[in-house]
């Protein structure tokens, strides 16, 4: 099967017939190549119609399959009326096991389900035009707080930078390579922001550094 790409007009079915989405293809997630906590290879292609569900393409050939949708027919999928036969386990997961790869499909976090130390930069970023997250944690005391965001765009990268510039973010604030590509693509640039301080003190930096480019968002 070809690799479904991004803009591609196509319907899900399951057993029967059942068809369990169409519409046109938001986003794809490719995972080649990124090794889990246990060293294992997460080697997951998928495809969304809303960046929440992804269809794994690799289930496409045993329980799942598609057919093209020419005549651009639009179905939500529905996750209270998922056929029992449908496996769903979060994207994150798989990065801890491996042997959740192959499920069905794989489901991403809402903003609301983040831990609520990041969700507002989370939000503020996702806002801009060219920027969508692809991962963050608050670091619970422990760890640095910090956002995977991947550019579509070089504008809010020049935003991003004007900001972490300013004399309050210098030392605080970092845009970083990602330590892994999670989501593979030649048509974005994936970094990761992070702050160089743990604790409330980050919390306290994240959420000021979320209104000031809340402010330039707004103009």
């Amino acid at each position: 099967m070809n690799q479904i790409v991004a803009n591609d007009w196509i319907k899900v079915y399951g057993k029967n017939d059942e068809l369990l989405a169409a519409g046109k293809i938001f986003r794809t997630k490719d995972s080649e190549g990124v090794t889990n906590i246990k060293k294992n290879k997460v080697e997951f292609k998928g495809f969304s119609f809303e960046n929440k569900f992804f269809f794994n393409e690799k289930s496409l050939n045993k329980t799942l399959f598609i057919k093209s949708n020419e005549e651009h027919l639009e179905k939500e999928f529905n996750l209270e009326h998922i056929p029992s036969y449908i496996s769903i386990n979060y994207y994150h997961d798989c990065l801890e096991d491996s042997n959740k790869i192959d499920s069905d499909i794989l489901r991403d976090f809402d903003v609301d389900e983040l831990d609520e130390e990041v969700c507002y930069i989370v939000k503020v970023l996702n806002q801009f035009d060219g920027i969508e997250t692809t991962g963050s944690c608050c670091g619970h005391g422990d760890y640095p707080l910090y956002v995977d965001v991947v550019f579509t765009e070089m504008k809010p990268l020049g935003i991003l930078l004007w900001i972490i510039n300013r004399p309050k973010y210098d030392k605080v604030i970092q845009l970083t390579s990602c330590p892994d590509l999670k989501n593979n693509n030649i048509n974005t640039c994936m970094l990761r922001l992070k702050t160089t301080v743990i604790g409330e003190e980050a919390y306290k930096i994240a959420n000021e550094f979320a209104r000031d480019l809340e402010v330039i968002g707004r103009n």
